[in-house]
């Protein structure tokens, strides 16, 4: 395992450098937040270091973390350029429902179904 040393700030930054190509071009965060292909054709809901899928019926790329005394949480709503990043000085958290619930005050509940 690994980990890093960072701050909201960092990481509020580094979410804006997403929104250019400056690090990153288009194509590769498309290659980075689409679900891998395995053999034999099915997929998993991970790319290139993102979970991939679905939070609150809205699309999002994520990752959950933690370690001993620490938990951290990033989540990407690229269709509503929210992104909720959570850092916590404990390791009991469930840093999903913190954002399931942070994203429901901030982004209205979808009308229909998203695209696929």
């Amino acid at each position: 395992t690994g980990s890093f040393l960072s701050t909201v700030l960092d990481l509020a930054q580094w979410d804006t450098m997403l929104y250019t190509d400056k690090v990153h071009t288009q194509s590769s965060r498309h290659q980075m937040w689409t679900a891998v292909k395995l053999p034999g054709g099915n997929t998993y809901p991970y790319g290139f270091g993102w979970y991939v899928g679905m939070i609150n019926g809205r699309r999002a790329v994520y990752h959950w973390g933690g370690m001993p005394g620490f938990r951290a949480g990033f989540a990407r709503f690229v269709d509503d350029q929210l992104t909720i990043i959570i850092l916590m000085n404990l390791d009991d958290v469930d840093v999903e429902t913190i954002v399931k619930g942070i994203a429901a005050l901030c982004l209205p509940r979808p009308t229909q179904a998203p695209p696929n």
